[in-house]
């Protein structure tokens, strides 16, 4: 076949068109579907984890409950964006099906509730910390109706992307996204699903390192060294979880900054999602290696333990992750 031949594209008989694809299109499928396959798998052991085992039963591993679902919610809705663009390479053709806006309108709102959930878990930390007195703000009912009304604001705050145009399907990415060049809807976007977020957990974060070493000043030696571990432990969690997050968006904030310098960049979705989708596994990861409970309570029945119930007969809701 002749580049002209290759180049060529006609009409099916059902108003589809035929187009030609490149050989590494389903290489780039496969290697998706893995990531958001394994990150639905990992979301789904965590949460299971979580409600079987009774030492994880407490606030904080609730809050990562609400994360291991977000994260899942959005893997599933890559996983349908990813299917629906390997069937469409695999038969060559360019189609938009009635669920292609759908499915980018969940991909951007939960991956939207998957950054405010890490704020959610921040907060609660940093009650602890600064006000340890006030119990009412540290109750497990007050947290189920920050997560309810967290649950409302990640639903209703993507509702715009449902105007006409603010989401298209992409011939060359076989996907529905936000379009590559700079408008409304993608600085809000940014703004209110990225960068409000990240910087809520930089500021709660950077709160509570500096009540910590204040505190520090005026205990003893051994208090100052369990605090000065703590906070270690704070500012590496703060760095890998925002970087994450920096690393998740980074690629279409990338891809969006090129459109509106009306610089080309043909199939720069395809790339982008591969550093979106191996970032939220990666996530998961971390959530797993720095949430002990979960961590012990998995590790427990990879080492031969299938006793769901530990002989500890006091769950402490403060503890932290």
């Amino acid at each position: 076949m002749n580049s002209t031949e290759y180049n060529q594209s006609y009409l099916f008989c059902n108003n589809t068109i035929v187009i030609p694809i490149q050989s590494w299109f389903i290489l780039i499928n496969i290697c998706l579907i893995l990531f958001t396959v394994s990150t639905i798998i990992l979301s789904i052991v965590f949460i299971l984890i979580i409600v079987l085992d009774k030492i994880c039963h407490t606030t904080p591993m609730m809050l990562v409950a609400n994360t291991c679902i977000w994260t899942c919610i959005c893997a599933c809705a890559r996983l349908g964006m990813v299917l629906f663009t390997l069937q469409n390479d695999l038969k060559q053709v360019e189609y938009e099906d009635s669920l292609c806006v759908f499915r980018a309108y969940m991909t951007y709102g939960s991956y939207w509730a998957f950054n405010y959930s890490f704020f959610l878990e921040a907060l609660y930390r940093h009650i602890l910390a600064v006000y340890p007195t006030r119990l009412f703000w540290q109750s497990l009912r007050i947290q189920i109706l920050f997560i309810c009304l967290f649950w409302i604001f990640c639903l209703l705050v993507p509702t715009p992307f449902l105007y006409p145009g603010a989401i298209i399907y992409d011939v060359n990415d076989q996907i529905c996204h936000l379009p590559v060049a700079f408008s409304i809807f993608v600085a809000y976007a940014l703004i209110v699903g990225f960068s409000i977020p990240v910087s809520l957990i930089i500021y709660l974060y950077i709160r509570l390192v500096r009540h910590i070493k204040q505190i520090s000043k005026n205990v003893t030696t051994s208090n100052n060294q369990v605090r000065a571990q703590r906070e270690l432990k704070m500012i590496r969690r703060i760095v890998i979880t925002v970087t994450i997050l920096i690393v998740i968006s980074f690629s279409h904030i990338l891809v969006w900054f090129m459109g509106a310098l009306n610089i080309e960049m043909e199939y720069a979705h395809r790339f982008a999602f591969i550093c979106f989708d191996s970032a939220i596994l990666s996530a998961m990861i971390a959530l797993f290696y720095f949430t002990d409970p979960l961590r012990e309570s998995i590790m427990k029945r990879i080492n031969g333990g299938f006793n769901l119930v530990r002989p500890s007969t006091t769950i402490n809701n403060r503890n932290p992750i």
